[in-house]
């Protein structure tokens, strides 16, 4: 029995010892493969920051490595030869106007405003200010021409216009886009349509050459069954251009021929139109003001922007004559309602601020107060509140240029220095005695 029980024992003693010879082996192959991982990582540290501590050579130009070899001559230029030899080492996707051209571009909201205002302070050469102008998104383009005296080279020129209408006659192209305003809208007032039908019956048929015979008193149109007397008052080209812009004016009021306009060729009419009458200001305000309302729709802003516009409202913006510059900066606050928050219908004109004026996240930043001016009979933004003068020489002058001694409006003249924090809106709409009831 006992032999059986110390067999027994043996075995038992025997199995135990294995076990424990085999553990302790399991430990130490884990022990040996933890090393190894720990010496692989080791190395592969080892091996990183001895790539980080590398030189890295940049290739010095050949005019700047020769001034650097002759400390005479590093001597004896001047800072800013020095500034643009060591600008052009740089990488450009490295240099400050780029770094914040892309944060314009592409950077969150603040970053957006706060890389505009930066850019607009910068100082540049002229192909350094094409570059940017070329890769300028439309909301970066629209800050900079909100921006107090921007720089106009930040903006391109307009796009060339298409040889169709450089060979074509203006008035023959606004009889083409008037055409083609529709006729009947549940929108449109009857006010508009006879704008439009004024515009092409009237003035735009009196261009053309008509056969006149002296002995008959009346002659009988062919296209609109009106009888006209003869001889017909001749009106120059620069009224009837006037007289189509103010028709155009009218439909623009609307959303849906807004839609009309940009799909006709408007925009390049305008330009063609700017390059005929380049120093008529109530053409500029009539553009400007139509301008104004198609950007109200923010699915036009990219293509006004394409097409150059937004260059010629920024220099319009410039412009010390009011009938240009509050059309224009009216137009650019419509192109810029994610930043500003607002948009301005027709009839509704901002006088102050004259810059960008942005809604900040934080709301603390945007307290501040409205002024509202609303002029009354026969009355008007570009009217009511100009100076007293005696002379009425100043009453129907297109050159609205304040002066010194005299200003065309002066909640914008005059409030201007304490208008932290305050907008100055004007109120502009009809309000001819004819059109008021009892």
């Amino acid at each position: 029995m006992f032999s059986v029980i110390g067999t027994s024992g043996a075995v038992v003693g025997s199995g135990l010892l294995a076990w424990q010879v085999y553990q302790t082996q399991v430990g130490q192959q884990q022990i040996v493969e933890l090393k190894e991982k720990l010496n692989i990582q080791q190395r592969q540290q080892k091996m990183l920051l001895e790539e980080v501590n590398k030189t890295q050579f940049v290739t010095i130009p050949k005019e700047l490595r020769d001034k650097l070899n002759n400390y005479d001559e590093l001597s004896n230029m001047n800072s800013f030869e020095t500034k643009e030899d060591l600008k052009s080492i740089l990488p450009r996707h490295l240099r400050k106007p780029w770094r914040l051209l892309h944060l314009a571009n592409t950077g969150g909201y603040e970053q957006h405003i706060k890389a505009v205002q930066d850019l607009s302070k910068l100082s540049l050469s002229d192909g350094e200010y094409q570059q940017l102008a070329q890769s300028c998104e439309c909301r970066t383009a629209v800050g900079l021409a909100r921006t107090a005296n921007v720089d106009l080279r930040f903006f391109l020129s307009p796009s060339i216009l298409p040889p169709e209408c450089r060979e074509r006659e203006l008035l023959e192209m606004f009889k083409d886009v008037l055409t083609k305003l529709p006729a009947e809208s549940a929108d449109l007032h009857e006010c508009i349509a006879y704008f439009t039908s004024t515009a092409l019956d009237q003035y735009l048929h009196s261009c053309e050459e008509d056969v006149m015979d002296s002995d008959i008193s009346n002659e009988f149109h062919r296209e609109s069954h009106h009888i006209h007397s003869i001889p017909r008052p001749r009106i120059s080209q620069e009224t009837l251009i006037e007289y189509c812009l103010q028709a155009l004016l009218s439909h623009s009021t609307v959303e849906e021929q807004c839609s009309v306009l940009m799909e006709s060729m408007t925009l390049p009419l305008f330009s063609l139109v700017l390059a005929a009458h380049p120093d008529n200001a109530r053409i500029k305000s009539l553009i400007g003001k139509i301008i104004s309302n198609i950007s109200l729709h923010p699915r036009h802003h990219r293509a006004i922007f394409r097409a150059g516009w937004v260059g010629i409202l920024a220099q319009w913006k410039q412009d010390p004559n009011l009938l240009v510059s509050l059309p224009a900066t009216k137009a650019l606050c419509n192109m810029d309602q994610e930043y500003g928050g607002h948009k301005f219908e027709p009839g509704i004109y901002l006088l102050l601020p004259n810059d960008r004026h942005v809604q900040h996240k934080n709301n603390l930043s945007n307290w501040g107060v409205d002024v509202v001016f609303v002029h009354g009979l026969m009355g008007g933004v570009f009217y009511t509140w100009r100076q007293q003068d005696p002379d009425n020489v100043r009453e129907f002058s297109n050159d609205q240029i304040s002066e010194d001694n005299y200003s065309f409006c002066w909640p914008r003249d005059w409030l201007a220095e304490d208008a932290s924090h305050v907008r100055v809106i004007g109120c502009d709409f009809d309000s001819y005695l004819s059109q008021w009831g009892g």
